[in-house]
């Protein structure tokens, strides 16, 4: 096999890597994007790019890119890992590559304290992640609906709605009440970091996208949360539900029905979202005439430390919803 380098990608490698991600994927990166993307993501914790490159005689080859990021489970946070775009060009694809790529990422991660990482790999590319040590800890099913009354209407957002004594409108993702509510719910369970300077990148200052949060109260106090994020199909207004967290004891197909019904009262016609093995979210679902697509997400999990708790290998002990992979 030729001889190829791994190094950590700077910002002047931006030029070479938009050209291979142009190859591989048919899609325009900007730099604004790379940069909320890969430098701006407040997890960081060096100021080096978290991409990984791998060169052939000075030519960008491959890349393997990662996130950091919080996992917190019982109060207490795990420096954690998130990979994202993987690509090797098709003239260097079978020649270990990939597997050079991925055993440097590791060992670099391991030595910088990195408790896990985990990615959410489509079908062609998780049986490689399961050779090389990854365990599928869960997949994501995807389920949609479709409103009967179709609206045609432009969308008013802010509008509120009350039902059955509830109240559903949106909210901001820096309010403390928000991030109060979606710490204490999660508590118990392994979920990624949703504190406020986290979400306000994830959701607000993502370039050319925009994102709905909306808040479900009951009494004055938040019972349950959504964020959304809305597109269109030609004249029908669409959305994904990204990310959900609801009260414990609170009737999840009650909530999901509120929210449906501002969604549709705001110009929504088709809802989108995704399943992890979340047996309320998905008797909710059921029960609110969401319909099951075919498509689905793995959701796989490599510790890096023989310290950490098998629970982390265990889809129960997990909340992951579809704002968590890279793809939405």
């Amino acid at each position: 096999m030729e001889k190829i380098s791994i190094r950590s990608l700077t910002e002047e490698d931006f030029p070479s890597f938009q050209l291979m991600y142009l190859e591989i994927f048919k899609m325009e990166m900007s730099f604004d994007f790379f940069k909320w993307k890969y430098i701006d993501n407040p997890n960081n914790v060096e100021t080096a790019l978290s991409v990984y490159g791998a060169f052939h005689q000075n030519e960008l080859i491959g890349a393997r890119a990662i996130f950091s990021s919080r996992v917190i489970y019982n109060g207490e946070q795990f420096l954690a890992a998130q990979t994202g775009d993987t690509m090797v060009k098709e003239n260097w694809r079978g020649k270990g590559v990939f597997k050079q790529l991925n055993q440097a990422v590791l060992d670099d991660l391991t030595e910088k304290g990195y408790k896990l990482i985990f990615n959410f790999p489509n079908e062609n590319s998780a049986p490689g992640n399961l050779k090389l040590g990854w365990k599928l800890v869960d997949y994501g099913t995807n389920h949609f609906k479709i409103h009967p009354s179709f609206s045609f209407g432009k969308r008013e957002k802010g509008k509120t709605l009350t039902k059955k004594g509830y109240v559903v409108e949106t909210t901001e993702l820096d309010n403390k009440k928000v991030t109060d509510f979606i710490s204490s719910t999660l508590d118990g369970t392994i979920y990624q970091n949703r504190e406020a300077n986290y979400l306000l990148w994830k959701y607000v200052q993502k370039p050319g996208e925009s994102y709905w949060p909306i808040v479900i109260k009951q009494k004055g106090e938040i019972v349950a949360l959504f964020i959304c994020k809305p597109s269109s199909i030609k004249f029908l207004k669409k959305t994904h539900i990204v990310d959900y967290v609801i009260k414990g004891g609170f009737n999840y197909t009650v909530a999901l029905d509120l929210v449906s019904s501002y969604l549709n009262r705001n110009g929504v016609s088709i809802i989108q979202t995704v399943e992890f093995s979340d047996h309320a979210f998905k008797k909710s679902l059921q029960r609110n005439h969401f319909m099951k697509r075919k498509q689905k997400a793995n959701f796989m999990v490599r510790l890096l430390d023989d310290q950490m708790s098998s629970h982390f290998y265990q889809s129960n002990h997990w909340h992951i919803a579809l704002g968590d992979t890279d793809f939405i």
